[in-house]
């Protein structure tokens, strides 16, 4: 037995398992490169905790935290075509 490692953390080993399956799904879905687990990773992170879960009685883990419900509107799908506003006029 290893102490503190997370394999001895079973809840921190599921958690881990589906973020991990949730990146896997959206790269698999919008047929995405490997060379984005990294940015999709943090979406699938950024996504759990703001969707409902039974251990907090249909709260999100981020309403749980700050105490108000997340604001979703600003979601997007993910690989949506995007575009970069790019103020041209140089430095002020």
């Amino acid at each position: 037995m290893v102490l503190r490692s997370p394999q001895q953390n079973g809840m921190v080993e599921r958690k881990n398992r589906s973020i991990v399956n949730v990146a896997k799904s959206i790269l698999k879905t919008k047929k995405m490169p490997n060379e984005f687990w990294a940015k999709t990773i943090d979406c699938a992170i950024y996504l759990l905790n703001r969707c409902p879960t039974k251990n907090l009685n249909d709260m999100a883990p981020q309403e749980a935290w700050n105490g108000r419900k997340p604001n979703n509107s600003h979601l997007k799908v993910f690989g949506s075509i995007s575009y970069v506003d790019v103020n041209d006029q140089g430095p002020n």
